[in-house]
């Protein structure tokens, strides 16, 4: 499996993908976190989050906001409060927090494809997806 730094200029279109597999990565300790973000079947707006097959809750957004209800089980575990800053910083404050990269395994967002070409590797979703979204 390939990791690959996606654009932050992309990032909300790769995590709203439907099928965003991210690895969310401390430069400065190393330590990394890998989440599914997936687009529901039943609602337009809303996204589960999973770490390692854990519903971590579900996200309700558009490319603007967003909204989130957690699985209260896990709601004080470190996996949560991670995803739950990251989508913060990135729709709130319109940037990373430091020391954080957002990298993803090589596949399409959207279609789940592995992706060849370098330039769509950058976006995270490939050339047919994001002409689709």
């Amino acid at each position: 499996m390939e990791i690959n730094e996606i654009e932050f200029k992309y990032l909300k279109q790769f995590i709203l993908g439907g099928r965003a597999e991210i690895v969310v990565k401390n430069t400065r300790s190393g330590n990394h976190i890998t989440y599914k973000i997936l687009k529901s079947k039943t609602n337009d707006i809303a996204y589960q989050i999973k770490h390692l097959k854990i519903y971590l809750g579900t996200y309700y957004s558009n490319i603007n906001a967003f909204t989130y209800t957690p699985n209260k089980i896990v709601q004080d575990s470190k996996e949560f409060k991670v995803i739950v800053k990251l989508i913060d910083f990135m729709f709130v404050q319109e940037r990373l927090p430091i020391d954080v990269v957002v990298l993803s395994t090589g596949r399409c967002s959207v279609c789940n494809r592995t992706l060849k070409d370098p330039e769509y590797i950058k976006i995270g979703i490939g050339k047919y997806c994001l002409t689709q979204i």
